[in-house]
């Protein structure tokens, strides 16, 4: 990661537009200088091929070579911002320079390969270095895509990892809500829509009697009655209206991403000392049976299912546990464990089943 100087740190959010196009300009110029274009794009310090600049003016509204050449009707946000991802995509690192040899016997100097993990790793983090700076703070992510950091205070939670626990129903539909929130062009619909879809993630949580597990009743309700009240779903006239909704909207999404991770990892941490149990009990029953459980992958309980999943490469452990004997055990341990008779189902892991 790229040093901040003093005034970054002291003054964040003090580029301006000209700033920030200066910044790219320079940025450019550096990793082109360095070969770090010379391998996708061709581009070196005395050329600018005209294939590449072609392909920037089909891919973008404007074109943008030569960099210091842009009128004042070119030098906007979308512009830079633009270009900042078509040069992220275009970067790689080259490698050791060697001596080479051509069909005719000519011999000349040049990159054995070139690394596009590397290079676009060291392209964003020089990006990032100035980009936080610039209004409320922008980041170019792995994926190529710049996006908002967020609001200094509750950054960390659009970061925060999202844990594995089922990639349909809850991980994939996080992530896609975090992507809507940071897109730099959000509208107030487009908020309402991020809330509205994390609201969704609750409603399969509470249908699958996950939320229950962690949650107060009257907790688990509030988070309801918000999306509700405040008119994220549904149409009712006794719906709250006159509230400001870009401050309140911005507080709802917040509010639901930090109960999701509380919520998500309170259930990890249950379903990992329920199994633990599970296990300790089938071991007393039978060590061939807890042995099995051992070579498990995952598991969860939902809808009176006792849900046993193992990776492919398990498979034989997991035919084992389908055996009428050791179901009948786990059977047995499961309703004691959880306090309600289970019907238990052994089966391999789905690839779209986090792990």
């Amino acid at each position: 990661m790229a040093r901040r100087y003093y005034s970054s740190r002291t003054k964040p959010g003090k580029l301006t537009l000209v700033d920030l196009h200066y910044k790219v300009q320079n940025l450019y110029l550096l990793f082109r200088d360095k070969d770090f274009f010379k391998g996708k794009a061709q581009i070196t310090s005395y050329d600018i091929p005209a294939e590449i600049k072609h392909e920037a003016a089909i891919a973008l509204a404007f074109q943008p070579f030569p960099f210091d050449g842009w009128s004042q009707e070119e030098l906007t946000e979308d512009h830079v911002f633009d270009v900042l991802e078509f040069l992220y995509d275009h970067v790689s690192r080259p490698g050791n320079l060697v001596r080479m040899t051509d069909d005719s016997g000519f011999n000349y100097d040049d990159y054995d390969g070139y690394d596009e993990n590397a290079g676009q790793d060291d392209f964003r983090n020089k990006a990032n270095s100035f980009l936080s700076d610039y209004r409320t703070g922008f980041e170019l992510t792995k994926n190529g895509t710049i996006l908002a950091l967020g609001t200094e205070g509750v950054q960390h939670i659009l970061d925060a990892e999202i844990i594995p626990f089922d990639e349909r129903n809850v991980d994939s539909k996080v992530r896609n809500a975090i992507a809507k929130w940071r897109n730099r062009h959000l509208s107030l619909s487009d908020k309402k829509e991020a809330i509205r879809e994390l609201a969704d993630v609750f409603e399969w949580l509470k249908k699958t009697n996950k939320l229950e597990a962690v949650l107060d009743k009257k907790d688990e309700s509030a988070i309801f009655e918000i999306a509700n009240q405040f008119g994220i779903r549904h149409h009712d006239p006794k719906q709250k209206t006159n509230y400001d909704r870009a401050i309140w909207y911005s507080w709802i999404f917040h509010f639901y991403l930090a109960t999701y991770h509380a919520a998500i990892r309170l259930l990890i941490k249950k379903n990992g000392q329920i199994l633990a149990a599970i296990k300790a009990n089938v071991f007393k029953q039978s060590n061939f049976a807890g042995s099995c459980l051992e070579h498990l992958s995952s598991w969860r309980f939902e809808k009176g299912e006792a849900v046993f999943l193992y990776a492919q490469k398990d498979s034989f452990f997991a035919d084992l546990l389908k055996n009428r004997e050791q179901q009948a055990i786990l059977r047995s341990v499961c309703a004691q464990v959880l306090g309600q008779p289970a019907r238990i189902v052994v089966r391999l892991k789905e690839a779209s089943e986090a792990e």
